[in-house]
């Protein structure tokens, strides 16, 4: 171990005795442990649940599309839903702008619109350096005493503005339990002995959405490094014993973070005082901190015959055959002496041949020792645990970058995401029989995930249409629409008593993604961006959490606009951006006018059909505190287009519009938002007229006898 770095007065440790500095590490470090490896802190809020006998039950499943519903439904496959929707409530629900989950569900949650809760995408960018950034949670990180003793927990913010309706209810005594809850990353605290897991935007233990590991020792057949989409493939030689060694890469090392920006700031010191020798030294220590960024471990490889594999990793010995799943799989990073981060996987041999190829899942979180607030209270992930075994955490659970990027199959990734959703029902009826609570959600994703996988099997037109493989996977959306079915028909039939309010709905529908739309090179194509050299090549989510140099070719100073996320558009505006020119007022007000114009025009090249639905200007959909982190414009397609995955980093590609020839076939984020609404079905009779997301949070506030908070914009669904 490194001895600690001598201290300066301004650091921590200076001018104190070696007692004094004993006596803070020792309480540090209990407090590290204690703590900061340990989930959520804080007090338990002290209001009381009351006696309610009216309940709400809202059953959230991600993408259900009111086209399929209605197929499927006409066709007998949904009996419980026919009931429901014959006996209740039917209709459309109308989505956000754009129609993306967590725009949608933040929309859903603080009933509210984006100019309020600030959430317009996966991704926003940043106006000081046009780099992308993930718009949902900021990162915090903990500080360490000598490099060594955590003086706080490591944390994150979750940066959507409002109050969701579970809080507002827990606040005034009504007891809540939300699982999955989307965009609420990390936990916070509720009262009335209520109960809060987080969903999407929840990270895994590396603090991306999905990380995953693939092992090959095809080293000329695969590239290894980082994936597109966020892999990480790393090469296997096989010894002639039959025995491979590698490691498996685990969160990043915040005393290495640390250590970094502390060089950083000693290199800029060094570089304005023109101290050539001390940059030059501090440069080659910055180098050197490359390969500590990230904590590892290592994991052993041994061939057994011809169609086994035996994985040895933190003193556990995994068979693998090929094709199958194994159990979970637990590991644990060391950071010192004092400290470990404790996380799962899970491990499948995608080939066993003349080539080894293992994937391995995201390492998550644990819920037992959770290193993030996942939960509230913070050993309530642990209880699940308990109750259920061991559950994904991450809020991206389903393994779809692995589909996408072809590590694992199609069989494999049903298995999976079978897995997710039995999870998820025990979850369900554990918190429904054990807690008993007045106010219930939970968000099931499966449908969403298989939809955006599986559609091109639906859909002849698809460039990725395969007669065959749809013989075999036509059906996979089918069953989960039917597992939906069964699982919203088990819960009716254990509240059928008129004090019980049962809502089940989706944020959005979806729509076949045929071809993709460089909305960067259009605005190149069309005036509105200049290029100083040749279009750069692709990003990864490698650049986007490691601080990658987005827009590096861009010559700002003849630049209007700029894309980046899915669909959105910047006006490089003076002012706001960096090295914007384009004058607030009139010049703005004919830029954006400008692109609208020119994108509803926009036609496929190939048999002249219309590209674009509809651009709406920020400025005109969105209000509240938060419209000025609003993009410019928002590009609705029509369906079967959506924006490249390469504007979606703010990249380029050669065309304008180009076939998808991904596996990621079906979509609805960059769709006009009119294309692709959502369902609501209820056990009461709608009388609203043309409902949206809003609506939800109003209604059941109103059936448990709460106040509403005056900010909410949503309206009673069964009031005209």
């Amino acid at each position: 171990m490194e001895k600690p770095d001598r201290k300066t007065a301004a650091e921590p440790g200076a001018g104190i005795s070696r007692r004094e500095l004993l006596t803070q590490a020792t309480v540090a470090a209990g407090a590290a442990l204690t703590v900061s490896l340990g989930g959520c802190g804080g007090k338990m809020p002290t209001v009381q649940p009351r006696a309610l006998k009216q309940k709400a039950i809202i059953l959230g499943f991600d993408a259900v599309d009111p086209g399929l519903l209605d197929e499927f439904m006409a066709a007998g496959e949904l009996p419980n839903l026919a009931r429901l929707a014959a006996e209740g409530g039917y209709t459309r629900l109308a989505s956000s702008i754009p129609p993306e989950s967590p725009v949608a569900w933040s929309t859903f949650s603080v009933s509210a619109q984006a100019g309020v809760h600030g959430i317009y995408d996966f991704l926003n960018r940043d106006p000081a350096d046009y780099n992308p950034k993930i718009s949902a949670v900021r990162p915090v990180n903990p500080r360490f005493l000598f490099d060594l003793i955590p003086l706080e927990k490591p944390s994150a913010v979750c940066l959507r503005s409002g109050v969701p309706f579970w809080a507002v209810a827990s606040d005034n005594g009504i007891k809540s339990a939300v699982l999955q809850a989307p965009v609420s990353f990390p936990a916070t605290s509720l009262a009335a002995g209520s109960v809060l897991l987080t969903g999407l935007t929840t990270p895994d233990l590396r603090g991306t959405q999905a990380t995953y590991q693939f092992f090959t020792s095809d080293i000329y057949g695969e590239s290894s490094g980082e994936t597109e989409f966020g892999g990480k493939v790393t090469p296997l030689e096989f010894d002639p014993q039959g025995r491979a060694e590698a490691r498996v890469i685990g969160p990043w090392n915040p005393v290495t973070r640390q250590r970094r920006v502390r060089l950083l700031d000693k290199r800029a010191k060094a570089s304005s005082t023109g101290d050539s020798q001390a940059v030059e030294s501090l440069e080659r220590e910055l180098k050197a901190l490359d390969a500590e960024d990230n904590l590892s471990v290592p994991i052993a490889f041994q061939r057994n015959g011809k169609d086994r594999v035996t994985v040895e990793l933190n003193g556990q010995k995994i068979e693998l055959a090929e094709g199958v799943w194994s159990d979970w799989v637990e590991v644990a990073f060391e950071l010192n002496f004092l400290l470990k981060v404790r996380g799962f996987c899970r491990l499948i041999a995608t080939q066993i041949g003349d080539e080894v190829k293992v994937f391995m899942s995201p390492v998550e979180i644990h819920p037992k020792d959770p290193v993030l607030p996942i939960s509230w209270p913070g050993d309530f992930s642990a209880r699940l645990a308990r109750a259920i075994g061991l559950y994904k955490t991450r809020g991206w659970a389903a393994e779809t970058a692995a589909l996408k990027e072809r590590r694992i199959d199609e069989a494999a990734f049903l298995d999976d995401l079978n897995m997710i959703f039995d999870q998820r029902r025990a979850m369900a009826l554990e918190v429904l029989d054990k807690d008993q609570p007045n106010l219930f959600f939970e968000l099931f994703s499966c449908i969403d995930r298989v939809q955006h996988m599986f559609w091109r099997f639906r859909d002849p037109g698809h460039p990725m249409f395969d007669p065959v493989e749809a013989g075999r996977f036509g059906g996979a959306i089918l069953s989960f629409y039917k597992r939906m079915d069964s699982f919203v028909g088990e819960v009716r039939a254990r509240y059928e008593d008129p004090d019980t309010l049962l809502v089940v709905l989706s944020d959005h529908g979806f729509s076949s993604f045929r071809k993709g739309v460089n909305l960067n090179t259009w605005l190149v194509q069309n005036g509105f961006m200049r290029l100083k050299g040749q279009m750069q090549g692709q990003y990864n989510l490698k650049d986007l959490f490691g601080g990658g140099d987005f827009f590096q070719n861009v010559d700002w100073s003849a630049t209007q606009a700029y894309s980046l996320g899915l669909g959105l558009i910047f006006v490089n505006l003076a002012g706001r951006e960096a090295q914007g020119i384009v004058r607030p007022g009139e010049e703005y007000d004919h830029v954006v006018r400008a692109i609208a114009e020119g994108l509803a025009g926009l036609a496929d090249p190939v048999d002249s059909a219309p590209v674009v639905s509809k651009v709406y200007a920020g400025r005109e959909v969105y209000h509240g505190k938060r419209v000025d982190e609003a993009p410019d414009l928002v590009v609705g397609f029509q369906r079967n287009y959506r924006v490249s995955w390469q504007t979606a980093l703010g990249g380029f590609g050669p065309e304008v519009v180009e076939p998808n020839r991904e596996k990621w076939s079906g979509d609805h984020c960059s769709v006009d938002r009119d294309l692709v609404p959502g369902v609501l079905l209820c056990n009461r009779k709608i009388v609203r007229s043309a409902p949206d997301l809003r609506d939800i949070a109003p209604t059941v506030l109103k059936h448990l006898e709460c106040p509403v908070p005056p900010e909410y914009e949503g309206q009673d669904l069964f009031q005209a």
